[in-house]
């Protein structure tokens, strides 16, 4: 059996392998850990299906039960619920912001933000984030912000 060969990937446009390069080393630019099934599995830093809302109704009843809180970003409804189930979150984009391309990427930084700060908001809460058409401008930063922001208001109002 042969040994498998070394893996380098090539910037885009560069004509010539990496190793080749004056200056540079013979190193390859993955290593062995870096490709295990983990790191691409998406598992581990994912957002489960049990923390997302996907049914029309669950959305309904945060939209209709739920408080609404303005950003600049975003619409978010908060619901606290009964029960002691995993926070959950649904995003909503209408197609009045735009081609399907647009309303992902809105939606994925978005849901980026809530996934990273998710954590601050304790059980049992129900989220719908619905964006505006200034996420595509705005640096994540200020998103993240204002995702905290609303976090913040609706575990203050559950005390």
């Amino acid at each position: 059996m042969e040994p498998t060969p070394e893996v380098e990937f090539l910037p885009s446009g560069q004509d010539q392998p990496i190793s080749g390069r004056e200056g540079q080393s013979d190193e390859t630019l993955l290593d062995e850990e870096s490709l295990n099934e983990e790191s691409f599995s998406g598992k581990m830093f994912g957002f489960g299906q049990d923390q997302r809302i996907r049914k029309r109704k669950e959305f309904r009843l945060v939209y209709d039960t739920g408080r609404k809180l303005s950003k600049r970003s975003f619409v978010a409804f908060c619901l606290h619920r009964q029960d002691e189930a995993p926070t959950r979150a649904g995003f909503t984009t209408p197609r009045a912001l735009g081609k399907a391309c647009k309303r992902n990427r809105l939606r994925r930084r978005v849901r980026e933000a809530v996934r990273l700060s998710l954590g601050q908001l304790p059980t049992g809460w129900s989220l719908v984030f619905n964006p505006r058409r200034v996420v595509a401008d705005i640096p994540f930063t200020e998103i993240l912000a204002e995702v905290e922001q609303v976090l913040k208001r609706c575990a203050a109002s559950s005390s």
